[in-house]
């Protein structure tokens, strides 16, 4: 190896040649800092994962870059492990989830099968009248179109929901994901007589998110104040959902309810896996939340009272409009 170039080793694949010699020379240029990760294989065939940590120096009026290199396998195994043992417990959160939604979800889908099975069937009689009414049967018929398609997307929602796939970061209207989080609640409001007050901002930027766990940890938080109003009088329970922008580049989200509040000397505790307050709770679904905002690069915290329940706040950085990221890059 002594005398030869890096390049010429023969440890780099044909398509990293180019890129690293790039990134040499502008180290050289002193265009760029920094360390560089690079997969090399070895003689018997073996791939090494290399943090590279290089400098330019000057040597007798040439400029050559030192480089000083870490061998990191290990770490990006462990790394990688730890991140495919993380998605699958986001996973199996929200499959719980959608269990424990079960029985509204049943009756969200029940009311346009029911309606489209009657508009059929309206249909049908109309069909049997020698003097049928053929503008009624074309109402009935677009009726059943629309009806179909209501439940196609109760279905489509909930596949996306429970579908386990690898997280995108996409650019990502923060209202829209409200609304369809709240779509996904609407008989478990309706039946407890939850009064929904939306303040949406307008004009908001948009977030760099995967879609469907971000609407987890919205999920999430707006299940735990439904939960936090069990106690509440019916005609006092509110939720209220605010979306406004924050400090420059930033999007703030926060949840409130009309619940018996936290104490001061738990509010520290609550974002800690497996504390509940809740007989029957895990104690995982706050810990999850912070974890999927913290992999957004946004913050959660809770707010100070203003008045009766508790307010969850959170932060999201606004995405530049071209971006789209498989995380973890």
């Amino acid at each position: 190896m002594v005398g030869r170039s890096f390049l010429d080793l023969g440890l780099l694949s044909q398509e990293q040649i180019p890129i690293v010699a790039a990134r040499l020379e502008a180290k050289t240029e002193g265009k760029a800092a920094g360390s560089d990760e690079y997969t090399i294989k070895t003689r018997n065939g073996t791939c090494l994962t290399l943090e590279v940590k290089s400098f330019p120096i000057r040597i007798e009026n040439r400029t050559l870059v030192l480089g000083v290199a870490r061998a990191i396998t290990d770490r990006k195994l462990a790394e990688k492990q730890a991140e495919e043992h993380r998605e699958h417990l986001f996973h199996v959160s929200r499959l719980s989830t959608l269990g424990e939604m079960a029985s509204g979800l049943a009756h969200e889908l029940n009311q346009p099968l029911s309606a489209l099975l009657s508009y059929a069937n309206a249909s049908q009689r109309s069909l049997g009248h020698a003097d049928r009414d053929v503008e009624r049967l074309r109402a009935n018929l677009d009726q059943v179109v629309s009806q179909a398609r209501r439940a196609g997307e109760i279905v489509k929602r909930v596949r996306a929901f429970a579908q386990r796939r690898p997280p995108v970061l996409h650019p990502t209207n923060i209202n829209e994901i409200v609304r369809e989080t709240l779509a996904f609640l609407h008989f478990e409001m309706v039946h407890k007589e939850i009064q929904v007050v939306l303040d949406l901002g307008e004009s908001l930027p948009r977030v760099l998110a995967d879609a469907i766990q971000l609407e987890q940890a919205l999920l999430n938080l707006v299940r735990n104040a439904i939960e936090a109003m069990e106690t509440t009088e019916p005609s006092e329970r509110r939720l209220t959902i605010r979306t406004a922008a924050a400090a420059p580049g930033m999007v703030k989200v926060t949840v409130s309810d009309t619940g018996a509040g936290l104490p001061p000397e738990i509010q520290g505790r609550v974002f800690d896996s497996f504390f509940t307050t809740k007989p029957d709770g895990l104690g995982i679904g706050l810990s999850i939340t912070r974890t999927l905002i913290e992999l957004h690069r946004g913050q959660l915290w809770i707010e100070p009272g203003k008045g009766p329940g508790c307010t969850f706040a959170f932060t999201l950085p606004a995405a530049l409009e071209d971006s789209t990221v498989p995380r973890g890059d």
